[in-house]
């Protein structure tokens, strides 16, 4: 949940950008972008790195029920990324078998098994694995400002907040792609596909998917 501001020295006013950071939604990347752009973040992870074992939940991570008890939301322009349900699950397991605590383990499961895991313990405990397979739609509130897909492009989503936050970019952005994984894609079932159509139907409804 970082909160982006970019602060001219010439102008009193700074300009306020809030990321509704849903994990697995290219959240890295969106961050070192703004960082390397001269705005200072604001609730992000690395703050809290020294108390981090004692957060069930990192503050990049939290919910839009945690936002609204603190935030005056309404008074800051704000967009989420929202990505396929079962593209956003693969991302998960290639994850966790490469640089997650329990690698060996998952490296040993199919896809498949993986999610029938998964799914039974996120529905016993939401914020399993720090709000990972949490529910799109309970991390963007409805209140946001605008949402885009991952599929249509990170760059046409930044310089679409950033155009309409005032500035203007002349050049096409190059954006790394961080935190990408070197597994093949696994194979899913049709069953698996069900399975997380299911679970994550509002998130289908709502960003139509």
């Amino acid at each position: 949940m970082p909160i982006y501001q970019f602060k001219n020295s010439s102008d009193a006013n700074p300009v306020n950008i809030l990321f509704y950071h849903v994990p697995k939604n290219a959240g890295i990347t969106i961050d070192q972008f703004f960082k390397a752009n001269n705005f200072k973040p604001f609730f992000e992870n690395e703050s809290f790195l020294p108390i981090r074992e004692l957060l069930k939940v990192t503050t990049s991570h939290f919910d839009a029920s945690i936002y609204s008890t603190f935030l005056k939301a309404d008074r800051i322009y704000s967009f989420a990324m929202t990505r396929n349900p079962v593209d956003r699950f693969i991302s998960e397991y290639r994850w966790s078998i490469e640089k997650s605590n329990i690698s060996t383990q998952v490296a040993k499961r199919s896809f498949d098994k993986f999610v029938e895991i998964k799914l039974e313990i996120v529905r016993k405990d939401p914020s399993h694995s720090g709000n990972h397979f949490m529910p799109q739609s309970d991390f963007i509130p409805k209140n946001v400002t605008k949402t885009f897909k991952l599929e249509d492009g990170l760059n046409v989503a930044l310089k679409t907040v950033l155009n309409d936050n005032g500035f203007t970019l002349n050049e096409q952005l190059n954006l790394p792609k961080l935190n990408s994984s070197k597994i093949k894609k696994p194979a899913i079932s049709s069953y698996t596909r069900q399975l997380i159509q299911d679970f994550y139907k509002d998130d289908y409804v709502r960003f139509n998917y």
